[in-house]
């Protein structure tokens, strides 16, 4: 009798046991479920997450000294002609240039995407984006070398063309396996460590990659102050309405400079070699 309400003693712990586990695992699934459909809420969470670790890796000391060597950079930005005092239209848009300071050691050049398409299955992009990395990216390379620009190399996953060498000196982005906020705060962190505060952009695609990957303009935009499109040295998969003229990258260059940031030649950056500044 005994040994019988004992049993019995041990089959309800264990049934209570089981019932609290599964209220915890419905609860968290509620609570996932939830976070998933409430952007507010995960908005919240991943603001707070990023505000934390932008905290830690803030106060964290950097591998390199800041330098205060600069040069003047010619850049370019689109200003929208919007004057209540006389009759205008979109055409009245304009191009304004202007000189900024560039501090070429504390500057970063973020290849996106300069991919091997030996295999890629159409045959135009094939032939363009060849010609482009030969005659584009490949100077551009060359040239921050040159001025003491960090290389970083942000190829998603994919081979990297055979015309880009990558050096040990140089940042490669391999982290596609972790979220995207969280991509997006390790290339913070590897710019911080090395006292980078300007990020140079080229590579492929100007409406995609450039623009909406987790190390693109749109999501670094919080992390960083400095963005400069280098506008000759990017490139998109055009569409047929607009690959005569190449106008998806010109319109999302335009974009780009009249919302985001400022955009630069490789001419200008060779060209802001010349004309150093002095404290």
């Amino acid at each position: 009798m005994k040994f019988k309400l004992l049993k019995s003693d041990k089959i309800k712990f264990l049934l209570k046991k089981a019932s609290i586990h599964s209220i915890v695992l419905l609860l968290g699934v509620s609570i996932g479920i939830y976070l998933q459909r409430n952007d507010s809420v995960k908005i919240y969470l991943n603001s707070y997450l990023e505000e934390l670790i932008l905290f830690s890796i803030g106060n964290a000391e950097t591998e390199k000294k800041i330098n205060l060597d600069f040069s003047f950079l010619k850049v370019r930005k689109l200003e929208l002609s919007r004057n209540k005092d006389i009759f205008d239209t979109e055409y009245d848009s304009k191009y304004v240039f202007e000189k900024k300071r560039f501090y070429p050691k504390q500057s970063g050049l973020i290849l996106v995407d300069i991919w091997d398409t030996s295999n890629e299955p159409n045959d135009g992009f094939r032939k363009r984006h060849e010609s482009f990395v030969l005659n584009k990216i490949v100077p551009l390379i060359n040239l921050a070398r040159k001025l003491n620009i960090q290389i970083i190399h942000s190829p998603h996953g994919s081979a990297i063309s055979t015309h880009v060498k990558v050096l040990p000196e140089d940042i490669l982005l391999e982290v596609d396996n972790l979220p995207f906020q969280m991509q997006s705060l390790y290339l913070y962190n590897q710019l911080h460590k090395r006292g980078i505060t300007t990020l140079l952009y080229s590579g492929n695609s100007t409406h995609k990659c450039l623009f909406d990957r987790p190390d693109g303009i749109y999501a670094m935009r919080k992390l960083l102050n400095d963005f400069i499109l280098v506008r000759d040295a990017t490139m998109a998969f055009e569409y047929h309405s607009t690959i005569k003229g190449e106008l998806m990258t010109t319109v999302f260059t335009n974009y780009i400079e009249e919302s985001y940031g400022v955009s630069t030649t490789i001419d200008d950056i060779n060209m802001s070699s010349t004309s150093p500044g002095s404290i």
